[in-house]
C-alpha cells in the first residue's frame, strides 16, 4: 500500500516487515520503566505488516473534518504539547470543528501522543483529569 512505502517498505517486499529503526521511534516514550519500553517494542514487533500497511494507509487518507461538527454530548480532549502524530494545529482545528458538543480540553505539557504511558507524572495527570471530567455535572 502507498502508507507504508514512504518508509521503504512495499507490500511487494519479500519479508514485509517494518524496519526496526521505525519500530524503535514508534514505541519511543519517556516512560521510566525499561520493562515497559522493551514490552512495548516487542508488542510492536508482532504485529504484521498488512495490519502497518492499513493502519497507516488509514490514518493518512481519512479526513472527518465535515464530520466533527456533528459530535454531540460532553467531550473531554486530552493533548499532549510534544505529540508529534497530532501537532498543536490539529488542535486548533479540533476546537474549530468541535462545535456541536460540550468540549473540555486539557494539556499535558511535555506528554507525547502516548501522553497516558510516558511517565508516571503525565499518568497521573491524565488520571485527575479524567477522574474530574467524570465526576463533574
Amino acid at each position: 500500500g502507498e502508507g507504508t512505502a514512504c518508509w521503504g517498505v512495499r507490500g511487494d517486499d519479500a519479508e514485509q516487515k517494518m524496519p526496526e529503526s521505525f519500530l524503535r521511534t514508534w514505541t519511543e516514550s519517556t516512560n521510566e520503566s525499561d520493562d515497559f519500553q522493551q514490552a512495548t517494542l516487542e508488542h510492536v514487533r508482532q504485529m504484521p505488516y498488512p495490519v502497518w500497511d492499513w493502519l497507516i494507509t488509514g490514518l493518512n487518507a481519512f479526513d472527518n473534518r465535515d464530520g466533527i461538527c456533528k459530535v454531540s454530548g460532553r467531550v473531554l480532549v486530552l493533548w499532549g504539547s510534544k505529540d508529534e502524530i497530532f501537532p498543536a494545529a490539529d488542535q486548533e482545528a479540533l476546537r474549530e470543528g468541535l462545535t456541536g458538543c460540550d468540549a473540555t480540553y486539557e494539556t499535558i505539557e511535555g506528554g507525547s501522543h502516548n501522553v497516558h504511558w510516558d511517565s508516571v507524572r503525565t499518568r497521573t495527570e491524565v488520571v485527575a483529569i479524567l477522574d474530574k471530567f467524570m465526576k463533574s455535572h
